[in-house]
C-alpha cells in the first residue's frame, strides 16, 4: 500500500512538471514528439495527433521529447523545432516545469488550509497560533513497547492534556503503574490502559511512543489561497536555503549523504504521512513538489537549470556550442544524477538494518 501511495504522489508531481513543459512547448509552436511518464524501457504507449504518450518501466521521473531540443541537424531551419525558437520562448518552456510544480504546491496548500493544514506549533505565532486547533499526535510507536502491545498507532491523537510537557509529567508521576490514555482515531474516541515502564530501553520513553505537538490551521475559501502563497514562498525559501547549505557542506567536506533521503526513504516518509492523515499527506506532497522544483532549477547538466545555463552562455557569446559536446555533457550529468540517486538509495536501505 505504501508503494502504491508513493507512486500516485510521484505520478502527480511528474505529470505536473512535464505538463508545464508540454503546454508551453505547444503554446510556442514546438512539435512535441513524446510525453513520457518514467524512463525507458517503454511498457506501453498511445499516439494521439503528433505526440506519443508513453508509460515507461523506471517510474522515477518523466520527460517531454521536443523536436530539435538536442540541436540535431535535421531540425535546423524547421520552424517547429525547439532549437529554432527564440531564447525567450525556449526559456519559458524550460522554466514552465519548475513553475508548474510551485503552482501545484500552492494549490495543494490552499486546499489544505481550507480543510485544516497541520504544522508544528513552534512554526507559527500570534493570530495564527491563537486560532489554531492544537493536537498531541503519536508519530512513532516502538516495537515491543507497552504502547504497541496495547494498540496505540501512528496518527492517534492523545486528548485530555494541554501540551506534550503536561502529558510527559503525568507519565513520569505514574512510573511502574498502569495509566488510562484517552485518544482519538478517525474521529472516534477510544481509551486503553498502558503500563509505564520504569527503566525503558535506551532511546525509548516509558510508553514507547514519540509525539508531536501539531496545530491545524484553517482559513475560509477566499483567505486560504492568499495564505497559501505566503506558505509556499516560505517553504521554497527554506528548501533553497537547506539545499545550498547541504551542497556547501559537501564542498567543504563536512556534508553527509545521511542528511538526504532517496526513493526508498521517500516511500517510508510518504507512508508515515499517510498514516497520520490525509492532510499530512497533502502537506508532504506539497513539500515534495517544492523540492522537485528547486532541484530542477539548479544549474546542473541534464536538469532544466543546466539547460538554461548553457542557453544563457550561448546568448552571451553569440555562438552555439557543438551539439555533440552538449549532448555528452548532459549525458554525463544524467549519469552522475543516477549514481547519486543509487548512492542515496543505498544509504536509505542501510538505515533499515
Amino acid at each position: 500500500m505504501s508503494i502504491i501511495i508513493f507512486l500516485i504522489v510521484l505520478a502527480i508531481l511528474v505529470l505536473a512538471h512535464e505538463l508545464g513543459h508540454f503546454l508551453l512547448a505547444k503554446r510556442e509552436g514546438v512539435r512535441v514528439e513524446e510525453f513520457g511518464f518514467g524512463f525507458p524501457p517503454r511498457l506501453f504507449s498511445k499516439k494521439k495527433g503528433e505526440t506519443v504518450y508513453s508509460f515507461n518501466a523506471i517510474p522515477f521521473g518523466g520527460f517531454v521529447k521536443m523536436k530539435g531540443e538536442d540541436g540535431d541537424k535535421e531540425s535546423i531551419k524547421d520552424s517547429r523545432s525547439f532549437s529554432e525558437k527564440s531564447f525567450r520562448a525556449r526559456a519559458y518552456i524550460l522554466v514552465a516545469g519548475v513553475a508548474f510544480n510551485l503552482i501545484l504546491a500552492w494549490v495543494i496548500i490552499s486546499i489544505n488550509l481550507f480543510i485544516g493544514m497541520p504544522t508544528h506549533a513552534s512554526l507559527i505565532s500570534g493570530e495564527d497560533l491563537a486560532r489554531a486547533d492544537k493536537k498531541i499526535l503519536v508519530v512513532d510507536v516502538s516495537l515491543e513497547s507497552p504502547a504497541k502491545r496495547m494498540g496505540l498507532e501512528i496518527g492517534d491523537e492523545i486528548i485530555g492534556f494541554g501540551n506534550i510537557e503536561e502529558f510527559q509529567k503525568f507519565v513520569r508521576l505514574h512510573q511502574g503503574e498502569d495509566i488510562k490514555i484517552i485518544y482519538k482515531r478517525g474521529g472516534e474516541k477510544l481509551s486503553t490502559l498502558v503500563y509505564v515502564r520504569e527503566n525503558p530501553p535506551e532511546g525509548e520513553g516509558s510508553l514507547g511512543i514519540a509525539m508531536n505537538e501539531a496545530v491545524s490551521l484553517k482559513y475560509s475559501w477566499y483567505k486560504a489561497p492568499i495564505k497559501a502563497l505566503e506558505v509556499t514562498t516560505s517553504f521554497t525559501y527554506l528548501t533553497l536555503k537547506g539545499l545550498f547549505s547541504f551542497l556547501w557542506n559537501i564542498v567543504k567536506g563536512t556534508g553527509q549523504f545521511n542528511e538526504v533521503i532517496g526513493p526508498v526513504g521517500i516511500v517510508g516518509a510518504t507512508s508515515s504521512a499517510a498514516q497520520l492523515g490525509f492532510s499530512y499527506l497533502l502537506a508532504f506532497t506539497a513539500l515534495l513538489s517544492i523540492n522537485l522544483a528547486v532541484i530542477n532549477i539548479l544549474p546542473f547538466p541534464a536538469l532544466d537549470g543546466g539547460r538554461l545555463l548553457f542557453m544563457a552562455i550561448e546568448k552571451v557569446r553569440g555562438k552555439n556550442f557543438n551539439e555533440k559536446t552538449i549532448g555528452m555533457v548532459h549525458t554525463a550529468g544524467f549519469g552522475l544524477l543516477v549514481f547519486l540517486m543509487l548512492l542515496v538509495t543505498y544509504k536509505d536501505i542501510a538505515r533499515l538494518f
